[in-house]
């Protein structure tokens, strides 16, 4: 095997996906460094990707283009998911989106999470009519912004489903909605232009291998498990996971996360597009398209058996 490529990530909810992407590469030559990132002050993780000391960002997509907008050549060439995954947790006697109408929503202060309620009450004409707060985990702990529905003060929240059974258990309850498309909320590789010049076949293999993946693992939690099991130290910083049924229910949560195939949705792109201008309104007007490269993925789809019949689920 050759230079190994270094691919930064940071949720370590991924990192089952990531292994299952690392063997898969492993068996093509290829040895994928995980590069787990620890935020230092206010640097952004993009910088890292910048200046070369990491050859490819493993994560959210949404707030890297930016960089490309300002003129930095990054390109992103796969995505493991095309949903937003989190539930839709509300309070008793709420039933319906319209039942929200007057009162206070709940919001992770950390991530696309804060921008994602905007964008999805204002496609479905209730933004002006809910009072969107943001709850600071150093107030209730990580993904504790629920317990603002628990004690009343709020009518709903997003949450990702990986960690909802304390919310469940305290009495809220999941309202069903709509899948709403979305790229940018789990493995979505971005790399420089110079790495596609200067390791471009590695770049394919990293692909090809996201395509195995995603065949592989999606919806499928048994051919899962042996890397939800090799990550379960690590995913215990995430939550205690004591048992067996423990780890079995988060590795089915994260099997159905994975999309059957990591070809980007153009509604994802458009809707995780919303988010970014919500964010940074300066980048109205930009075209997200001039990033994505899935030559690569157009190659893995002649090479990955089944990979080339259609399939648009979620």
């Amino acid at each position: 095997m050759g230079e190994p490529f270094r691919l930064l990530y940071r949720d370590l909810d991924r990192l089952p996906y990531l292994l299952a992407v690392a063997a898969a590469a492993a068996r093509s030559g290829m040895t994928l460094e995980l590069v787990r990132h620890h935020q230092v002050g206010s640097e952004d993780w993009g910088e890292k990707l910048r200046r070369g000391e990491v050859d490819a960002i493993g994560e959210n997509y949404w707030a890297l283009v930016r960089y490309r907008f300002a003129g930095d050549p990054f390109l992103t060439v796969a995505s493991a998911t095309h949903a937003w995954r989190d539930a839709l947790l509300v309070r008793p006697g709420i039933t319906s989106l319209a039942d929200l109408r007057g009162k206070r929503f709940a919001t992770r202060a950390a991530g696309p999470q804060i921008w994602f309620p905007q964008v999805y009450f204002r496609q479905a004409g209730l933004l002006d009519e809910i009072e969107i707060v943001q709850v600071p985990e150093a107030e209730t702990g990580r993904w504790g912004h629920w317990k603002r529905v628990a004690d009343g003060d709020c009518a709903g929240c997003f949450m990702s489903r990986l960690y909802i059974d304390d919310a469940l258990a305290a009495g809220l309850r999941e309202l069903p909605y709509a899948p709403w498309p979305f790229e940018g909320g789990h493995v979505c590789p971005t790399v420089t232009e110079d790495v596609v010049a200067r390791r471009g076949e590695d770049v394919q293999t990293l692909v090809t291998a996201m395509f195995e993946a995603c065949r592989d693992t999606s919806n499928q939690p048994p051919n899962l498990l042996p890397y939800t099991q090799a990550a379960v130290d690590d995913l215990r910083s995430y939550s205690p996971l004591a048992t067996g049924a423990e780890i079995a229910r988060l590795n089915e949560r994260l099997a159905a996360e994975i999309a059957p195939s990591p070809v980007p949705r153009i509604a994802g792109v458009v809707n995780a597009l919303e988010i970014v201008t919500t964010r940074f309104p300066e980048l109205a007007g930009h075209d997200p398209l001039i990033m994505w490269d899935l030559s690569f993925a157009r190659a893995a789809m002649r090479k990955v058996s089944d990979a080339t019949s259609p399939n648009l689920n979620y």
